[in-house]
């Protein structure tokens, strides 16, 4: 009786793959839309080199501005780091946190479980530390949660050539974890440190207590003996600001170096979700020639046989 229906399942698989591969064809993915807008802003973008004097365009007309770095009064992390050879920093708090997970309930434990029998507690490093009030059991362990953020420090006042730009509203590109152990930068206070973190006490690192804060940090550099940068915006007046594209989405985009450099920058996002949508295309596609293979295998083994001859 199973053998009549081979021939449906096969085409149903056949069915599911073509539309999984129709699916993976012409779905939106919302990530790489965005970034491919991007890249349109950046090559329909007029460029500005060293502007001194804001030129005569259209309002909301894209730009891409490019020249010397204008800095002052840099903002700097005064729990860790001074001032160094960088446009902007990037500081992540993480705090040594007890963690409660659900431990599963055998058949063999009392009906009621204690709290300890009921949970699992463990200790980590997180970004997101638990308030201990907020645990079933916190009998030993309470511990104080520091006030420190993660913050980006940024200068407070920034611009190419003559035109000025608000570092508050700018995205940064070219973000890049810093060792703290290169000298580049000082870490204040003489406190512990490695070449990734910087502690709340010596002895954190080996032997943590829930409480216990680590920094670590990323920069945007920007060469001195060249600090160039280039803005992709929009022009108002002698300031740059956010480009609005059609569909409302604001870009404003600043990397240090030449025009290129944000183009590859734009680039490297853009390709591995290219080669990823790619991928699950040729997958499904390869699903719908086994499908098809599989479909003309089981048709030719129900095909009518002549009668043997006596």
């Amino acid at each position: 009786m199973s053998r009549p229906k081979a021939p449906l399942v096969g085409f149903i698989l056949l069915l599911g793959a073509a539309l999984g591969l129709a699916w993976a064809a012409f779905r939106p993915d919302p990530n790489l839309a965005a970034l491919e807008t991007l890249a349109g802003v950046f090559d329909m973008a007029v460029s500005l080199d060293n502007p001194i004097r804001p030129p005569a365009l259209p309002v909301n007309q894209p730009v891409l501005a490019n020249g010397e770095a204008g800095l002052a009064q840099m903002r700097y992390d005064s729990l860790g780091l001074s001032q160094g050879p960088f446009v902007a920093i990037r500081r992540s708090v993480e705090v040594y946190s007890w963690k409660e997970t659900p431990r599963e309930i055998t058949a063999t434990q009392s009906a009621r479980p204690s709290l300890e029998e009921r949970f699992v507690y463990t200790t980590e490093w997180t970004a997101n530390p638990v308030d201990w009030r907020d645990l079933h059991s916190f009998k030993d362990r309470q511990f104080e949660i520091p006030s420190f953020k993660n913050q980006d420090f940024l200068p407070r006042l920034l611009s190419v050539g003559r035109l000025e730009i608000d570092p508050v509203e700018v995205e940064f590109l070219g973000w890049e974890d810093y060792n703290l152990n290169s000298g580049e930068l000082e870490v204040l206070d003489r406190r512990p440190h490695d070449a990734k973190y910087v502690y709340s006490r010596a002895d954190a690192p080996q032997d943590p207590h829930p409480g216990d804060w680590r920094f670590s940090y990323q920069v945007v550099r920007l060469d001195h003996a060249n600090p160039e940068i280039t803005v992709l915006g929009s022009l108002e007046r002698n300031r740059l600001v956010p480009y609005l594209t059609p569909g409302g989405k604001k870009v404003f985009l600043i990397a240090t170096g030449p025009p290129s450099r944000l183009r590859s920058f734009l680039h490297d996002e853009i390709e591995p979700l290219r080669l990823a949508g790619s991928y699950d295309v040729f997958l499904l596609g390869l699903a719908v020639i086994l499908g098809l293979a599989a479909l003309i295998g089981l048709v030719w083994r129900l095909r009518p046989r002549p009668a043997m001859e006596a």
